[in-house]
């Protein structure tokens, strides 16, 4: 009898010292929030969902401050673009959620904001065929590889769904099914991990999906400390957000069990420690000299571990002025022949092809 009541006591004050050791590890926990309105139309099997509030951002002034391209002339393929559909990505669109299915091999896009939509119409349906339906038109647009076709459909008066996979017609017309016919109890998985991180303007969250399950079974299999990490691994979040001139980056795990969390917690202080013995190697060779040197230095610093209840949480932090490091690196790698990288400015359909 006493065995077990040790091996309580022994839990018990290995929470305790986790705890207090959470309270300086720099991982704060992301802002929650409510479950997004596009979250429910997302299918019941989706195993991953990624949203985007871009009016956010837009408030905030961070997406000027991440796109370096901010304020320069728009390529002509974009001006082009606009005059024919009359949508400015940067200021007509608000909200991109992201879903997709590992096991069904489909997925999805589906944009939120303000379309003209007979202009849009007549500019997809010169890219594809349209097939009519009772809950609207859907353009098909062949792929011409194994992954099948792209379909595309207004499943609102203010959304625009993009679909992808052998079943994209079909993806399509669901999307539009579920906007009009949303059932609150198929995604309560889902919004409640939402829930968690959905005050962050960008987060993704998902679970484990069967065909992922095996290969980390495999995994855990080989390596005591992924196992540790991945064998009671449920859910897991990601979340981005801005805090003064921060911006923070945080990852959660969702366990079976407290005890499980624990174990990971335990784990991925492993993780810190390689982590750590990385920065040494920034600081000393070769990439020292770098504009992108004080940025991974910034990164490896405010790393952090905390636990709460069954999650498990790994987050960073980066200065803009860090932000703005990064950006001078890629620019310097990509070289004068490339000019500034643009991050706003899309590549028409058209030229796609």
């Amino acid at each position: 009898m006493s065995k077990p009541i040790l091996a309580g006591v022994a839990v018990v004050a290995l929470a305790a010292g986790v705890g207090g050791y959470a309270l300086t590890s720099g991982a704060p926990a992301a802002p929650k929030g409510g479950c997004p309105a596009l979250v429910s139309v997302a299918p019941y099997n989706a195993n991953v969902v990624a949203y985007g509030d871009l009016a956010n951002l837009r408030k905030s002034g961070w997406a000027d401050k991440m796109n370096p391209a901010a304020g320069a002339p728009l390529p002509k393929d974009y001006q082009d673009f606009i005059t024919e559909t009359n949508f400015h990505i940067e200021k007509d669109l608000d909200h991109v959620m992201l879903e997709g299915s590992f096991d069904a091999a489909a997925g999805a896009v589906v944009l939120e904001g303000r379309f003209d939509k007979d202009k849009i119409s007549s500019y997809v349906a010169k890219l594809g065929s349209k097939t009519h339906y009772e809950s609207g038109d859907v353009y098909l647009f062949p792929t011409h590889t194994a992954t099948g076709t792209v379909a595309l459909m207004f499943i609102g008066p203010n959304r625009l769904a993009i679909t992808m996979g052998k079943s994209a017609e079909t993806q399509a017309l669901m999307l539009a099914d579920a906007a009009l016919n949303s059932d609150p109890s198929a995604h309560e998985d889902m919004c409640a991990r939402a829930q968690r991180v959905s005050g962050a303007p960008f987060f993704m969250v998902g679970d484990v999906p069967k065909s992922g399950a095996l290969a980390m079974a495999a995994m855990a299999s080989r390596n005591s400390d992924a196992a540790d990490v991945i064998q009671s691994l449920q859910s897991w979040d990601l979340a981005t957000w801005s805090d003064g001139n921060n911006f923070r980056i945080e990852m959660e795990g969702e366990y079976a069990t407290f005890v499980d969390a624990l174990k990971a917690r335990m784990a991925f202080e492993k993780l810190r420690k390689a982590i750590k013995d990385a920065g040494a190697e920034v600081k000393s060779g070769a990439m020292a000299s770098s504009a992108a040197a004080p940025a991974v230095d910034a990164l490896i610093k405010n790393f952090g571990i905390a636990i709460d209840g069954r999650y498990v949480r790994i987050s960073t932090s980066i200065s803009q002025a860090n932000v703005e490091n990064l950006q001078r690196a890629a620019a310097s790698m990509a070289g004068p022949a490339f000019g500034a990288p643009s991050m706003g400015a899309p590549v028409s359909p058209a030229r796609r092809r």
